[in-house]
Parts: C-alpha cells; sequence; structure tokens
C-alpha cells in the first residue's frame, strides 16, 4: 500500500476552493465528494470525502475509514478505492482518495440509466468477488485481520471508464482479527449503526449480531440479483404465481425454482436471447440464491463464489479468463458489435485456435 500522505486543512480549502459546490461529484446524507487537485499526491485529480454530520460523527467514521485502510497495507486490489491521504483536522477531519472517471457513476445507475450488456456484467461481478475475497484476507493465508462491509451496495460500487468496478464506500465497514470471524459484537458496534438502507444487510446478522465474511456474501447475493433484473433492491416488484413480493431475495427465488425467470419481464430486457447468454443468466441466478440464504451455513465463501462466476464467465465467452477479463483493455476492430455478434466471433476463433493448438502438438 502507498503511504498515505497527511494533508493540511488549508491545502483541502485551496483544492476545493473552500468547498464549492461545482466541484461537488456526490453526495448522500452523511458526506460529500469534492473534485479536486492536490500537488503533493501523485494523482493529478483527486476526491476528497468530506462527512456532513460533521460536529458529531465525522472524526469517528474518518479514524476508522483509516484503520480499514491501514489494515490493508500488503494487499491491494485494483477493484478497491485506494485511499491516498487525510486530514486530521479536529473539527472537519477528511479523507482523500483516488478520482475514478466518470467520477459518480455507481453500478446501480449504470444499470438504471444505460445499457450495460451481460459480458460486462459477468466481468463486474466477477472483479467485485474478487475485492471482497481480498478485503476478506480470503486470498491471504497470511492475513491477521479481515475487513467486513456489512452493507455493500450497488450504490456503493464505482464504474470506470472501461466498466471496471471498485468499491468506494467503507463506512459501514470494520476491522476485525481473521481469529474472531464468528464472535457476537457488543452494543457498541451493534447492526443498527449500519449506515444506510437495510435491505442489503444479512437477517441473520440483524437478528444476532453474529459476524463472518458470510454477511458480506449476502450483501453480493443482492447485488448479482440487480445485476441479473436491473432492479433495485428496495424498488417495488411485480406480482407473479406466488403473489406479491417484499424482497428481491423472494422474487428470484421462487421464479427460479418454477422456471418462471424469464417471464414477468424479470430479466433485463436487453440481453441477448441466446442459449448461452440464458445459461449463464440463470447460473448466476442461482448462485446468488446461494448466496442470500437464511443461514450462514448454507452460503458459499467468497472464494468459492469468485471460483464459481469465473466458470460461468468461461462457459459463456468459450475463452481462457485471462483473455476473457483483458477484453476492455484496448480498442477493437470488433466494437461496435452486439454481445452476441461478438461471443459468435469469438467461439469460432476459439475453436479455431484451439484445432491449430491440437495440430501443433
Amino acid at each position: 500500500m502507498t503511504k498515505l500522505v497527511e494533508i493540511s486543512y488549508p491545502e483541502i480549502i485551496k483544492a476545493t476552493s473552500n468547498f464549492s459546490e461545482d466541484l461537488i461529484v456526490g453526495r448522500s446524507k452523511k458526506q460529500w465528494l469534492y473534485k479536486a487537485t492536490i500537488p503533493k499526491l501523485s494523482q493529478d485529480i483527486v476526491v476528497v470525502k468530506r462527512f456532513f454530520e460533521v460536529k458529531r460523527t465525522s472524526l469517528p467514521a474518518v479514524q476508522e475509514e483509516l484503520k480499514i485502510h491501514r489494515s490493508m497495507e500488503g494487499r491491494e486490489n485494483p477493484h478497491v478505492l485506494k485511499l491516498l491521504g487525510f486530514c486530521s483536522h479536529e473539527k472537519d477531519p477528511l479523507l482523500v482518495y483516488e478520482f475514478v472517471a466518470p467520477g459518480d457513476k455507481t453500478l446501480i445507475e449504470s444499470l438504471q440509466r444505460e445499457t450495460l450488456e451481460w459480458s460486462n456484467r459477468l466481468k463486474i461481478a466477477t472483479n467485485i468477488a474478487s475485492a471482497l475475497e481480498t478485503l476478506h484476507g480470503a486470498d491471504d493465508r497470511h492475513a491477521s485481520v479481515s475487513v467486513y462491509l456489512r452493507n455493500l451496495q450497488a450504490s456503493d460500487i464505482l464504474l470506470d471508464a472501461h466498466k471496471k468496478p471498485k468499491i468506494a464506500d467503507f463506512s459501514s465497514g470494520i476491522v476485525m482479527p481473521t481469529s474472531e470471524k464468528c464472535r457476537s459484537y457488543s452494543e457498541t458496534i451493534r447492526p443498527t449503526q449500519i449506515i444506510g438502507p437495510q435491505v442489503y444487510i444479512d437477517p441473520y446478522y440483524l437478528k444476532t449480531g453474529q459476524l463472518s465474511e458470510k454477511t458480506d456474501v449476502y450483501s453480493f447475493g443482492i447485488i448479482l440479483m440487480e445485476l441479473v433484473t436491473s432492479m433495485s433492491a428496495d424498488d417495488t416488484f411485480p406480482s407473479t404465481a406466488f403473489g406479491s413480493h417484499k424482497s428481491l431475495v423472494s422474487l428470484i427465488t421462487d421464479t427460479v425454482s418454477v422456471g418462471t425467470l424469464f417471464e414477468h419481464s424479470l430479466v433485463d430486457p436487453s440481453f441477448d436471447t441466446s442459449q448461452p447468454c440464458r445459461e449463464s443468466i440463470l447460473a448466476v441466478a442461482r448462485l446468488a440464491i446461494k448466496c442470500c440464504a437464511s443461514s450462514p451455513r448454507n452460503r458459499p465463501l467468497i472464494s468459492v463464489v469468485r471460483r464459481e462466476l469465473e466458470k460461468i464467465m468461461i462457459n459463456y465467452f468459450q475463452l481462457p479468463l485471462s483473455t476473457i477479463l483483458n477484453l476492455n483493455k484496448k480498442p477493437r476492430p470488433h466494437q461496435g458489435l452486439t454481445s452476441q455478434q461478438l461471443y459468435d466471433m469469438m467461439t469460432q476463433k476459439y475453436k479455431v485456435m484451439a484445432s491449430i493448438n491440437r495440430f501443433a502438438t
């Protein structure tokens, strides 16, 4: 991890033009985000996070986020937003993060406001799972602590210009020794202190206070369901043969169980209708249901989820995983094709390459 830079309050004031509204790139009830340039940092453009409830809650929130990022030293992930610096002003502490173009484009905004092809959604899901694996320390047997987000939402995930995701909100996260992954927390960090809507929070954790990596697996399962449907977890859901649904989990679980997922306008209509696409969508939906099992014991580990998503991608693209994950790295002559045309072209190319390799050996 790059050493965090301490930035003075006057430097922040200058960089944000005294917190000019013209520089705001995102805001919520708890925090505002300002686009800025701070010369002493390695990146030309950064984002300054200012906590809105300055007097009462900002200092503990800043300290907790600093603790989270410092605990990640030595195990970075490209899909976790990088903290660059901080300002320890007593009354107005601030955090400075890397800037992700186009800045405030979150996953949920992309799902609801633009066409996001299924191929991109598969890669986004796999990359988020990889980020969670790193946060949990599941990809490092020497990790001494785990970071649990507790309330990961699609609105907490930024997409860059190449549709690559970064987990960008740690306001509900906590650092926990790996030896204490299933302990019951005291009242000081009880589930009711989590910031944001509760539809993404593991009901078992809300009820018992028992926290483990399976808590974040539940939240990730909700995000997988949003990727399949383009619905938000706090939407109003359509009625089906089972009647009305109060949650996205019950809607997807019921429709998959009777084979009607592709009815009732549940799956995003922009997706291809090809068999490979439908099979991969159904596979992701089934994986999401496993992630949202009522008992944490019946949920897969995040490392298992990530591997399952990789298998689904390989089956869909019929390409090696390394090739799939790098498809968006540079412009390609086939840009402008539909995902089905791209799939057909890639499948044919892979079969030809495989035949050549077999002949050569």
